[in-house]
């Protein structure tokens, strides 16, 4: 298997994937993603009331779903009733998606290629927990092992699984700055380490207009552009 680090361009991250022409962080986005040749498929992670981690940007069903309530609240089997109808930069026609669901983790694990890198970005404040972080890194393990999986930690209180890894992972800082070289100078790595040098972009389609047909032409720009999340090698 290729090593992510090792690429000779920098990474395309694929933000709640094809969130543009799919509903964000369900199956159908990340496989338009895929589709699109994104690099790193990259989502959310929150734990349901009986322990189930699942990829959901926000903390409630509200925005995105034709249900309400908070995930931290519910059981998976609450959780799966809802279906996932909204994107926060959507531009599909919901008819085309009547049947998505949130994935658990260990769905989305079972669906996404080896070679493809994921981003999971850590909601939940309970992933500090000691017995909550061994869970997330068993399950990533393989990931872990293959240099496939980043961590970004939503806040300082969400490093638990990062800060128990022997195994060195990727860790992602986001930021709104211009040029990217200037992510790359300014962010800190654990324990004031800075960090070597940029490996992955992402670029939000929120602000940009950027979908799935500008993907390929914009990993051939480059650094053009303002991008705002960086994977660095620390």
């Amino acid at each position: 298997m290729a090593h992510l680090l090792d690429s000779p361009r920098p990474l395309l991250i694929a933000h709640r994937g094809d969130a543009v022409h799919a509903p964000e962080n369900t199956l159908a986005a990340f496989r338009l993603a895929l589709e699109a040749d994104a690099d790193i498929l990259e989502t959310d992670l929150w734990l349901t009331k009986d322990d189930v981690l699942l990829c959901h940007h926000d903390r409630t069903l509200d925005r995105t779903t034709d249900s309400t309530g908070a995930i931290p609240e519910m059981t998976l089997a609450q959780v799966k009733q809802a279906r996932v109808l909204r994107s926060y930069c959507g531009q599909f026609d919901q008819a085309q998606y009547p049947d998505e669901r949130i994935p658990s983790l260990e769905e989305l694990l079972a669906f996404v290629p080896g070679d493809k890198g994921l981003a999971l970005e850590l909601k939940h404040p309970r992933l500090a927990e000691p017995e909550r972080a061994r869970q997330l890194v068993e399950m990533i393990r393989p990931r872990l092992e293959a240099h496939t999986v980043m961590l970004v930690p939503f806040t300082r209180t969400c490093c638990g699984p990062r800060d128990r890894l022997r195994r060195r992972c990727g860790l992602a800082r986001s930021a709104s700055l211009t040029p990217i070289q200037r992510l790359a100078e300014m962010a800190s790595a654990p324990r004031g380490r800075r960090c070597r040098r940029t490996l992955a972009i992402w670029r939000s389609p929120a602000r940009t207009g950027c979908g799935r047909a500008r993907w390929t032409p914009a990993r051939r720009r480059g650094w053009s552009g303002t991008w705002n999340w960086a994977w660095m090698q620390c």
